[in-house]
């Protein structure tokens, strides 16, 4: 095969494609739009403050309210019973055993305000929580200790087990109050 006969078969495979593809390259040419050359800037997205690292803890507690608890329920259980066991478990601990408050999390967690958490209270002595719950928080679990002792910035950790247990057997509700009463005194 000689060059011009190379040529007319190129030439004649260009034409028979561009019949062959035409009603598609009218459709891609009619939908094309060139890129403008207009530079588009990006807006800038501020965070909302409560997301930021200087976020406060007002619109979930008062720091003041926290200042002198010494126990620390945290939980974020939306089952009623769980909600009523930790309830009586937190009441129980405040006015037998140390000053004790329930902290529902969800907003903590979400927000990452432990660390401003816990340092609002002064005299903390001990965090309780559901083993189950607590390695789902895992903006607190950034700040778990498993040596020397379990603990959450240096406080002791009292891992609980699932709640939903504690309901459906008196036995293990009766042991952990004796462990309770042994480990919070």
């Amino acid at each position: 095969m000689n060059v011009d006969s190379f040529k007319k078969l190129v030439d004649d495979a260009k034409s028979w494609i561009n019949q062959e593809f035409a009603d598609q390259k009218a459709v891609l040419v009619a939908d094309y739009e060139p890129p403008s050359k207009k530079i588009v800037q990006k807006p800038v997205v501020k965070k909302p403050e409560a997301l930021t690292q200087e976020a406060s803890l007002a619109p979930f507690f008062q720091e003041h309210e926290l200042s002198d608890i010494e126990v620390f329920l945290i939980t974020n259980t939306q089952n009623n019973e769980e909600k009523a066991l930790v309830e009586r478990l937190t009441h129980a601990i405040d006015t037998r055993i140390a000053k004790a408050k329930l902290i529902y999390c969800d907003e903590i967690e979400k927000n990452s305000l432990w660390q401003k958490f816990f340092a609002c209270s002064k005299k903390l002595r001990h965090v309780l929580v559901s083993e189950v719950e607590f390695y789902q928080f895992t903006g607190l679990l950034k700040h778990y200790q498993r040596a020397p002792k379990r603990s959450i910035f240096n406080v002791p950790l009292f891992l609980l087990a699932d709640l939903k247990n504690y309901n459906l057997d008196v036995e293990l509700k009766k042991n952990l109050w004796t462990s309770l009463l042994s480990e919070l005194k």
